[in-house]
């Protein structure tokens, strides 16, 4: 150890060739010259955040789906928000385009990490496709160990310059000569007109959602136990339509009490049963797929296999 932290590697290993004879052990101990990341199997693959972006400089999502009626009548939803004292936000449904990124198959690392950069946004000139993109770069990342209880799910999600600095960070993390290697390597799907990626990484999905979100009004906020929660209901152009409870929050110690809220009304949403001792019972079912779940399955079955693989997606049953 005295050696490793005062002298150079090629230092230490000229010393160890000339004395290997008495201290057959000391080179178990010396990085190689090249260092190897290892390849550790999933489910137990992970990305984290980084220690030089600590997750305090990051909002965490806590977040819960629920299903939306098939036949596409959701003014039931609707009327129960409103029956709860949420209203709508926007004046009405907005539209974006989420693309998202990762390697070219079948040598994906973000996503098999339960990691997902995206760049959400809208063509400045509509549907024109010579019109610039105008939005922002989002990272998702999963939080592990921090207690999941029900549907609800965690992540730290980054914006803008910080989330292309991390992902630089993850993909370094990936840079052993087989990533390397591969980055190249495999089938894209292609998207002509999507934003370019950074650090080489590639589209890998693209769809259009239009989103009526609900939120409790300032007049009213504190007098519900539902402060802070907001309600999304999306329909994408490829005919899924999903809802979601979130909650953005900037402690770790305020999730408990998070996924509490947003599993009771989840559940009134959905007119389960839930036993006021445990509002999450009624949300502890398999939740609906999500959106680039189903996109995945419909368009990339091969990418969605290897993401149920590693542990991240939950297979359908």
């Amino acid at each position: 150890k005295y050696l490793m932290r005062n002298f150079p590697t090629s230092i230490i290993g000229a010393i160890l060739s000339t004395t290997s004879w008495c201290c057959p052990l000391v080179s178990a101990f010396l990085p190689a010259a090249r260092p190897k990341i290892l390849v550790v199997e999933p489910p137990t693959r992970r990305c984290i955040m980084s220690s030089s972006s600590p997750s305090s400089s990051a909002e965490i999502e806590v977040e819960e789906k629920f299903a939306l009626p098939p036949d596409g009548n959701w003014s039931t939803v609707e009327n129960k928000l409103s029956q709860l004292g949420f209203v709508p936000m926007n004046g009405g449904p907005v539209k974006f385009t989420d693309t998202y990124y990762d390697l070219a198959g079948p040598n994906w690392y973000l996503t098999p990490r339960d990691c997902w950069l995206r760049f959400r946004g809208q063509r400045s000139n509509g549907a024109d496709s010579s019109s610039e993109w105008q939005g922002k770069w989002q990272l998702k990342i999963r939080r592990w160990n921090v207690g999941d209880v029900g549907a609800a799910t965690a992540y730290d999600e980054i914006e803008g310059y910080k989330a292309l600095k991390r992902v630089s960070e993850l993909m370094a993390d990936a840079a052993d000569d087989n990533v390397n290697e591969k980055r190249d390597s495999g089938e894209g799907q292609s998207f002509e007109d999507a934003p370019e990626g950074p650090n080489g990484l590639i589209p890998f999905a693209q769809f259009e959602t239009s989103r009526s979100s609900w939120r409790l009004p300032d007049d009213d906020k504190s007098s519900s136990e539902y402060v802070g929660l907001a309600v999304d209901i999306d329909a994408t152009d490829f005919g899924y339509g999903v809802g979601e409870v979130e909650a953005i929050l900037t402690k770790e110690d305020d999730m408990a009490d998070a996924r509490k809220r947003i599993g009771k009304l989840v559940a009134q949403i959905s007119g389960a049963d839930t036993n006021e001792n445990d509002p999450m019972s009624a949300s502890s079912k398999l939740p609906p797929l999500g959106k680039l779940e189903t996109y995945l399955i419909d368009r990339r079955r091969d990418h969605y296999d290897a993401i149920i693989a590693a542990g991240i997606f939950k297979a359908i049953q």
